[in-house]
């Protein structure tokens, strides 16, 4: 599998052309994040328990930088807002791998957040504050409190949640 870096602006006018870079990433990629400085792309190798870091300082160049060991099946990544740092939610271990990211280094806080039954999509709220966790199995949502990295509550949403958007409702 490879991921695909593209130039939007030709995407449709020229998508000939709009191919800038591929980059082979073994087998089993099954999720893929970019911090929001855009220093970082984060790949989740699920067959593998592998968290890949990529530089994306020299883009379309992507450069493997490190390779994490987190949960078992990563399924989803979520990165907050100042890239500080990274939640992976691991499918088959049941719980969350938080990493911090200090400047070019990233180091694994141990231990890992234990969440209900089969995590998949995860999102953390625009501050910083909380994350969110989408549990397939236990039809619920995890919420953990990021400062902390304990499960503070737990949400009934219904039948097998599978992604999760997080974001703020404006204000009337």
């Amino acid at each position: 599998s490879a991921l695909v870096v593209l130039d939007t602006t030709k995407a449709v006018t020229d998508p000939m052309n709009a191919v800038l870079n591929r980059l082979r990433l073994g087998r089993s990629p099954e999720v893929v994040a970019a911090d929001p400085l855009g220093q970082f792309v984060y790949v989740g190798r699920h067959g593998h328990g592998e968290l890949l870091i990529l530089d994306a300082a020299g883009a379309p160049a992507l450069t493997q930088v490190a390779v994490l060991g987190v949960g078992r099946k990563p399924k989803g990544i979520a990165i907050r807002f100042d890239g500080s740092l990274i939640y992976v939610s691991n499918h088959e271990s049941d719980d969350v791998t938080v990493i911090s990211r200090n400047g070019s280094t990233h180091t694994i806080l141990d231990p890992s957040v234990p969440v209900e039954r089969k995590p998949l999509g995860i999102g953390i709220l625009p501050e910083g504050t909380k994350v969110y966790v989408a549990n397939e199995r236990s039809d619920t949502v995890s919420v953990i409190e990021a400062g902390g990295n304990t499960v503070v509550g737990s949400i009934p949403v219904g039948d097998g949640p599978r992604r999760i958007t997080v974001g703020k409702v404006p204000k009337e």
